[in-house]
């Protein structure tokens, strides 16, 4: 416990050593661990490219408040899609995406790395081949929620009730039969 408190009020001591940094002072910030005369620390939590600044003027900030956005657009570069809940709630982590109209030749691949309020989507295809896909680009999702092998595929509208189940009519040998149907 005594060490954590003295963590705590060396953080306390750096950070109001930070607030008494002024644009006319840039002395000051040698006082700081490892500064030089000149500079004002900035301590970014990860490496990457600014995606945005939100902080663009001079002006004073307080602790924690962002000022810009960082990431790794190469190697960690997600898709945020957001889902009416009907639809969401059908998604699970872990299931197969496709990404389209994202600008390149062929679709891409991903998948559901997690839900929140929105469904994140990792790519899994190769950097090469989505080179060009970029920080807030907006593309196409396919999210299989279902597959099976072995289906046949009919419009809705040729289904109806008959009986108990669900039936189609199907043609054998030039005559229209009534088949039932496993939805």
């Amino acid at each position: 416990m005594a060490e954590a408190a003295i963590g705590t009020r060396e953080a306390d001591l750096i950070n109001a050593q930070a607030q008494l940094i002024g644009f006319d002072d840039l002395g000051i910030g040698a006082t700081l661990p490892n500064g030089k005369a000149n500079d004002i620390p900035l301590y970014a939590p990860g490496s990457g490219r600014i995606l945005q600044v939100m902080q663009q003027s001079a002006t004073i900030l307080p602790a924690g408040a962002p000022i810009m956005e960082i990431g790794d657009v190469d190697g960690d570069l997600e898709i945020v899609v957001e889902l009416i809940a009907s639809d969401a709630v059908q998604v699970k982590p872990g299931g197969p995406v496709r990404i389209e109209d994202w600008g390149g030749e062929n679709p891409l691949q991903g998948v559901v790395s997690r839900i929140d309020p929105v469904v994140i989507i990792a790519l899994s295809s190769p950097a090469p081949e989505r080179e060009g896909l970029g920080h807030d680009y907006r593309v196409e999702v396919r999210i299989i929620v279902w597959s099976a092998s072995d289906v046949l595929r009919v419009p809705s509208s040729a289904l109806f009730r008959s009986v108990d189940t669900c039936s189609v009519f199907a043609a054998t040998q030039g005559r229209a039969s009534l088949c039932p149907a496993e939805i």
